[in-house]
């Protein structure tokens, strides 16, 4: 059983606190490399082979937003709601009060400066999350062998396209239908999307 770990790298203090207590309670986390580029197939893939979602979500206050926090955080966050797995978060206090609409009512707060300080609050949680993980069935997701096509309808796109769809048709990997067509930005019946919403 592996959990996705969302958290910051900055925020070594903080991250040493919840990760002892996640090591106290033998969950094994998995988290994205710290890199420069945001690669949301990489998550959706990670997301979708996990059992649940951890997040430490710390406080980033800017002049325009006192509470605010990482918008890549806020995607992950956005990722694993979509994906529909299990999720624990720990938001900064300072967070939930600006953004409390934009997180769970489950949502459990931590003072960046003291997080001890709720140390009962968030070892029950973690122990609750265990629990839930450890009882709760998580249908197999069955990848579909089929992809959608879409490009412009002239020039070079159009033959990139009709390119890809013979290599996937060539390798049998997947059913395309490809819509050679220059009316498509109405046809969203045709995409659907990478994650099960």
């Amino acid at each position: 059983m592996q959990v996705y770990f969302s958290h910051s790298y900055r925020d070594v203090a903080v991250n040493g606190y919840f990760i002892d207590k996640f090591a106290n309670e033998d969950l094994p986390l998995r988290a994205d490399q710290k890199t420069d580029i945001w690669c949301v197939a990489k998550l959706e893939r990670y997301l979708s082979e996990m059992r649940g979602f951890i997040s430490v979500i710390p406080c980033r206050p800017t002049d325009a937003d006192l509470g605010g926090y990482s918008p890549y955080i806020g995607r992950e966050l956005d990722l694993a709601r979509r994906a529909r797995v299990p999720r624990l978060l720990f938001v900064d206090e300072r967070v939930l009060r600006h953004h409390q609409l934009e997180f769970p009512e489950d949502a459990v707060s931590f003072k960046a400066d003291e997080p001890a300080e709720a140390a009962g609050q968030h070892d029950e949680a973690i122990r609750a999350f265990r629990l839930a993980l450890e009882t709760t069935v998580r249908p197999e997701r069955q990848l579909s062998k089929e992809a959608i096509v879409v490009a412009a309808g002239t020039g070079t796109l159009r033959d990139a396209a009709r390119d890809v769809v013979e290599i996937l048709r060539r390798a049998d990997s997947a059913r395309c239908r490809p819509p050679f067509r220059n009316d498509l930005a109405h046809r969203s019946d045709l995409i659907s999307p990478a994650i099960p919403r």
